[in-house]
């Protein structure tokens, strides 16, 4: 997790260091429901994710520690994202030039694209996602102050995945725009 969630409410009273235990709370809840995860926290500032020299060091840091073969990370072009939150953005554009950096092959799956050229079949986690998704109450309950509604949510969700699938002939699929970087001679 790049930010332990402090400013990412409506609601000032939440805001800061009580929030943050709420949403360190719920992401446990949440990645507990996860086989083999761990949930590792860089500590950048909520609402003030940039890219910059030490952030990708930071993230390099951890890609190399634990060598993965694939990173999935928020979509990081503006007009390709159907996110628009800074932090997910700036997030993408910071994994992406840390990954590009590392010595092995490994491949880029960008969530959230308008742009996805991968598409793959969700229907034996889809359910296991939703009640994953439902962890987040501070973000997606009824009580969180608008647009944020899991039941809105929900829907807006299912009839995406469901739509992806008609692709590749499957009730749930999310879609990816995957990118192959082959080490660290990838050109930029």
């Amino acid at each position: 997790m790049m930010t332990r969630g402090g400013a990412g409410t409506f609601n000032w009273r939440l805001k800061g260091t009580r929030l943050e235990k709420i949403r360190a709370g719920e992401a446990t809840q949440r990645f507990a429901l996860v086989p083999r995860a761990e949930l590792l926290w860089l500590d950048f500032q909520d609402g003030n994710v940039r890219l910059a020299p030490p952030a990708v060091q930071t993230v390099l840091s951890r890609i190399a520690a634990y060598q993965p073969n694939m990173i999935y990370l928020p979509e990081s072009r503006l007009g390709s994202s159907r996110y628009w939150h800074p932090d997910h953005l700036h997030t993408g554009k910071i994994v992406e030039q840390a990954a590009r950096q590392a010595a092995w092959t490994l491949t880029l799956r960008y969530y959230h694209s308008k742009t996805a050229n991968r598409f793959v079949n969700i229907d034996p986690y889809f359910e296991a996602n939703q009640a994953a998704l439902r962890c987040y109450a501070s973000q997606y309950g009824i009580n969180a102050l608008p647009p944020f509604h899991m039941y809105a949510l929900e829907m807006l969700r299912k009839r995406r995945v469901k739509e992806l699938a008609r692709k590749i002939r499957c009730e749930y699929a999310e879609g990816f725009r995957e990118l192959e970087l082959a080490g660290s001679k990838v050109p930029a």
